[in-house]
């Protein structure tokens, strides 16, 4: 699969060539003499999710760590968040986790989304599941307090403000 970018300044405008509108859209850019780059599978992979991040929605929790559960529903891409069922969640209020940035270690709390792509549909299993997102808040050392930045990174295409379907 092909994957058409457009890069403005900092802003990295992607779109897949195999659905409808992306082919008329990158087009219009192109015929409104924007430069559009055509991006592979390998070089979208790289850029796929964030590392830090500032002015978008905090993560569900900013005190402790919320692991959601979702199961593969066995048809769909594995890459597409409507592709799982919800299964629930476990929550873990005095949990914090440390994140490395760069040389940097920061405190952390927030979401982790665990995926089980083996059993069945809603029997969710700890030991076949892998992570494919977490989205954290960091915080002040000292007092657990928010900061004014945080962390994702994503293998799925859930948007950031979706926790639930």
């Amino acid at each position: 699969m092909q994957w058409k970018a457009l890069s403005i300044g900092v802003m990295l405008v992607a779109a897949s060539v195999g659905s409808y509108a992306a082919v008329p859209m990158v087009e219009a850019l192109r015929g409104a003499g924007m430069e559009v780059r055509t991006l592979d599978d390998g070089q979208m992979a790289l850029i796929k999710g964030t590392a830090r991040i500032t002015g978008y929605a905090r993560p569900s929790v900013t005190q402790g760590i919320k692991t959601h559960q979702v199961t593969w529903k066995k048809r769909g891409s594995q890459s597409d968040y409507r592709a799982y069922q919800y299964q629930g969640f476990a929550y873990s209020p005095h949990e914090y986790k440390w994140y490395r940035d760069g040389g940097t270690l920061e405190l952390v709390a927030g979401d982790v989304w665990l995926a089980d792509s083996t059993s069945r549909m809603n029997a969710w299993n700890r030991a076949n599941a892998r992570e494919i997102e977490h989205h954290y808040q960091a915080l002040d050392r000292e007092t657990k307090a928010p900061r004014n930045y945080g962390f994702r990174a994503s293998q799925w295409s859930r948007p950031i403000s979706t926790f639930r379907w």
